[in-house]
């Protein structure tokens, strides 16, 4: 009797309670929401591991329940995707942890939201508390693997590795080190798996080579990079000696080739490395005297100067132009293109500059015709002397 008297009472001193509040303009008790507190992730550095670990504890501060569901969100600010998790509960505090795998790096936004009733004088069904916090997720890509390294045909170096695994790689650089120097030394940027070097084509020696994988950062400006590669090394062969092409060297009119010198009329491919031909007189001009002005074609030829065109200065027979197609200043060039540092100056200006050139052609050709009238006086005197026999008249 006495317990249901206690009940009774203590439900009219709460019925004259809320009556009292009512009558004073208090209006209906409400609910306080649910207290939040998050001790993981922490906002105030990047994470290094790729997994969000979500834990803290939600609690009704005046009393009371947190009640319903409690629900965990991990959304990617960059568009990557997230995920929730829902947890059903009915107590007060109540704990709570979950860990998100995340696949990229960048900025994610972890919610809790958590809903409660603070006890039997409320008048309301519950009232909620919502948390956020951003993080941002800074994990470096793994180390590449399957660094080899050759030397090529051209003494260039191909260095590849395997590809690594994460979705937002970069993509890689490619390290050098040369001979004793202490450094590294970015040799290049490259986004697929195989990099060729080509400066070493220009150095021989010992290169050691390592590899970095460059990844997206938290943000897109930001790359991170793992860590280096084992190093691979080789010998490169130094590349041969330069040679230098030669000018012209002879004497007589001859013109010489790099390596040779031409003597007596005799001519050689300049910078061809073919040595000119002693000079000697020609078979054919000893066994027919005639001479055969072709060879004035094959120097010039030789010499790399254009067959002159008809024009002035063209003498009658139409076989000699004593004009050769050289303009004041110009330089003689090879057959790789290289100027062979020769030159004709106009001496005196206009056609005074080419009469030495016309000179000298003129002076071989009397040399010649001059060679042919001594080896036919020499035959004309080997001819005997023929006697007639005198008859004595008896």
């Amino acid at each position: 009797m006495r317990g249901s008297v206690r009940v009774g009472l203590t439900s009219v001193a709460a019925a004259a309670l809320a009556a009292a509040g009512l009558a004073f303009g208090a209006g209906p008790a409400q609910a306080v929401p649910p207290t939040i507190k998050l001790t993981s992730p922490n906002a105030s550095a990047p994470l290094t591991a790729a997994t969000i670990h979500v834990e803290g504890q939600a609690s009704m501060p005046q009393g009371g329940t947190v009640t319903g569901q409690l629900q965990i969100d991990v959304t990617s600010l960059d568009g990557a995707g997230g995920r929730s998790v829902t947890l059903n509960v009915n107590s007060n505090p109540v704990p709570f942890a979950w860990d998100y795998a995340t696949s990229v790096n960048g900025r994610y936004r972890v919610t809790v939201t958590a809903r409660g009733r603070d006890g039997t004088i409320d008048q309301t069904p519950s009232e909620t508390a919502v948390l956020t916090r951003d993080v941002a997720v800074e994990v470096k890509p793994a180390t590449p693997t399957g660094v080899g390294a050759k030397v090529g045909k051209g003494r260039d170096v191909v260095v590849s590795w395997n590809p690594n695994t994460e979705p937002d790689i970069l993509g890689y650089q490619v390290q050098r080190r040369h001979g004793d120097d202490v450094d590294w030394t970015a040799a290049g940027n490259v986004a697929e798996t195989t990099f060729d070097d080509t400066a070493t084509t220009t150095q021989g020696g010992s290169y050691r080579y390592r590899v970095l994988a460059i990844r997206r950062g938290s943000t897109a400006e930001q790359g991170l990079a793992s860590d280096p590669s084992t190093e691979q090394s080789v010998d490169v062969p130094n590349p041969p000696p330069t040679t230098t092409t030669t000018g012209r060297n002879g004497s007589g009119g001859s013109t010489g080739g790099a390596g040779g010198s031409g003597a007596g009329g005799s001519s050689g491919v300049a910078g061809s490395g073919q040595p000119g031909s002693a000079g000697s007189t020609s078979p054919e001009l000893a066994r027919t005297g005639k001479v055969d002005l072709s060879g004035f074609a094959g120097l010039l030829s030789d010499s790399k100067v254009a067959t002159p065109k008809p024009g002035k200065g063209k003498e009658a027979d139409g076989t000699f132009d004593e004009t050769l197609p050289f303009k004041p200043g110009d330089e003689a060039v090879g057959e790789d293109g290289t100027a062979l540092g020769v030159g004709i100056k106009e001496a005196g200006g206009g056609a005074r500059g080419r009469k030495p050139i016309a000179f000298v052609a003129a002076s071989l050709l009397v040399t010649v015709l001059l060679m042919h009238l001594l080896w036919l006086k020499r035959e004309v005197e080997r001819v005997p002397e023929t006697t007639h026999p005198v008859l004595d008249p008896e």
